[in-house]
């Protein structure tokens, strides 16, 4: 069997296999893509049509009854062909992340089906290379400070004020192998008053907040996934940063672990 195919027949068996999850969750709304337009898409008159890379992401709960299945779900996922920025960092400020190939995807969803977890939502994530996709967006209403960890290990504050935190998501074509993707995560914050802003400018720059100790990039061909979620297993462990992230807003007492399959990796 041709590689490509052996590809698709990964993404088929994944969304076969979720189905049977997402019947009892019909009536959630699809998760919102944020950072794209039709109008991205969509060439002008005489442009060769623009590279669309897409990827599945699955969501789950998970509650006091999940937190030590979950870490045994991941047993067999490895966190070493992901590039982090500060490994040591990251770890710190309660973050994780691990990456799986292929027909280890069947085998954690069917671990992830176990008491204590639960599948909340599940969308499609699809940008042209070179742009941004947030996702995972928790409103901060008012001014909150948190503690977080530099790259270098020191600790630092900032203070959110009125706008969302999430994950942004962007990737490209990986120029040393065809059909391979390099694709980046990283907390960011967000003020609702630059989002109104028709561009970019220094100062909308300096009011968004990176939290570049927790960016982290892998190689993902199609099929590859990677699982993203909190370090800790008790929520009262979590770091500020873990919990502003990860803790759903609506239950307090659950926490939201994400599965981001690569889907398409045929950038042409």
């Amino acid at each position: 069997m041709k590689p490509s195919r052996v590809y698709i027949s990964i993404v088929i068996l994944w969304i076969t296999v979720l189905s049977g999850c997402a019947e009892e969750q019909s009536s959630k709304p699809p998760i919102a893509l944020e950072g794209i337009r039709v109008g991205d898409l969509m060439p002008t008159v005489g442009q060769e049509p623009l590279a669309v890379i897409s990827f599945l992401m699955t969501t789950y709960l998970v509650d006091e009854q999940g937190t030590l299945m979950v870490q045994a779900c991941l047993d067999d996922l490895s966190a070493q062909p992901i590039r982090f920025r500060a490994e040591e960092a990251f770890e710190k400020n309660g973050l994780f992340a691990a990456m799986g190939i292929g027909l280890q995807i069947h085998p954690l969803v069917e671990c992830f089906r176990r008491p204590g977890i639960r599948q909340w939502g599940q969308g499609r994530l699809a940008m042209n290379p070179g742009y941004e996709l947030s996702f995972g967006d928790v409103s901060v209403l008012g001014s909150q400070e948190i503690t977080s960890f530099e790259a270098d290990g020191s600790d630092t504050k900032a203070v959110l004020a009125n706008g969302r935190l999430g994950w942004s998501l962007s990737a490209r074509p990986d120029s040393a192998v065809p059909g391979r993707i390099a694709a980046m995560f990283e907390p960011v914050f967000t003020p609702w008053a630059v989002e109104q802003w028709s561009k970019l400018d220094d100062l909308s720059r300096k009011m968004t907040h990176r939290f570049e100790a927790g960016r982290f990039g892998a190689l993902l061909r199609a099929g590859d996934f990677i699982v993203l979620g909190p370090r800790h297993a008790a929520i009262d462990e979590f770091t500020d940063l873990e919990r502003l992230l990860f803790v759903q807003p609506e239950e307090p007492d659950t926490f939201r672990i994400y599965v981001i399959l690569c889907v398409d990796a045929e950038l042409g």
